[in-house]
């Protein structure tokens, strides 16, 4: 996991070797804690995901301090759940 990983200019993520993005999804709120030396370690911020075969990377639509983007990789993803509440948004989360 790393906090602002390379982008393009167009907030892209630079792609690894032999990295496919499969989705982007734009309009995405995104939470994360106990971030080692950020911001207390909580971070929240709205932009788009990216999802490849290697990682997901959160990319924030506005800055917020020094946070542009997190990246997140699958082999490191568990207790992932799908929650569908009543009234909000249907959202992932996981540790």
């Amino acid at each position: 996991m790393a906090v602002n990983p390379q982008l393009y200019p167009n907030g892209m993520p630079v792609p690894f070797v032999n990295e496919i993005f499969v989705l982007a999804r734009d309009g995405v709120e995104f939470e994360i804690d106990k971030i080692p030396g950020n911001q207390g370690g909580n971070v929240k911020g709205k932009g788009t995901i990216f999802l490849s075969n290697i990682r997901m990377v959160f990319v924030a639509s506005k800055p917020v301090g020094n946070f542009v983007a997190f990246d997140m990789p699958l082999l490191y993803v568990h207790g992932e759940k799908f929650n569908q509440p009543i009234f909000y948004c249907n959202n992932i989360s996981g540790r």
